[in-house]
């Protein structure tokens, strides 16, 4: 049986889950309320700015069903997540060789960067990054659909 870890780099991917219907969103809900065993969530400074383009993108995509007034309440609950922000500036060069090392993006690096200078591990639902890191322990990796599957 897998022991769930005190602490994890969150990615955005995941904290989105807390405000768009997802698959999982009711259990991260639940995981990050949970009182009793909490967990320590950190992330980049700029994991809200991230999401908040991700809610802008489906505010424009989906005008109808998805309103600007949602988006700003959804954008304030997501601040609400308590998680120990980290400047990114001190982890981009790293991030730029993580980047390239496993050919992702540099904002995936800068996740990446952080869980490897916080010997933490990252919790995502990215399939792709998940995909270029398979088989590299040097930096663990969580996967949403794992670890709220059970």
């Amino acid at each position: 049986m897998r022991t769930n870890p005190a602490a994890v780099v969150i990615d955005s991917n995941v904290l989105l889950k807390t405000v768009l219907k997802e698959v999982y969103s009711q259990k991260v809900i639940h995981w990050l309320d949970d009182t009793e065993n909490r967990i320590t969530c950190h992330a980049p400074s700029w994991i809200y700015l991230e999401c908040a383009h991700t809610l802008q993108k489906a505010s424009r995509r989906f005008p109808d069903a998805y309103t600007p007034h949602q988006l700003v309440t959804d954008y304030q609950r997501l601040k609400q997540v308590d998680i120990a922000l980290y400047a990114f500036e001190p982890y981009t060069d790293r991030a730029v060789l993580l980047a390239q090392q496993y050919g992702v993006g540099v904002y995936d690096g800068i996740f990446l960067a952080l869980a490897e200078a916080l010997h933490l591990p990252l919790l995502t639902d990215d399939q792709r990054l998940i995909a270029c890191m398979a088989g590299d322990p040097s930096i663990e990796l969580l996967a949403a659909s794992e670890y709220f599957s059970g």
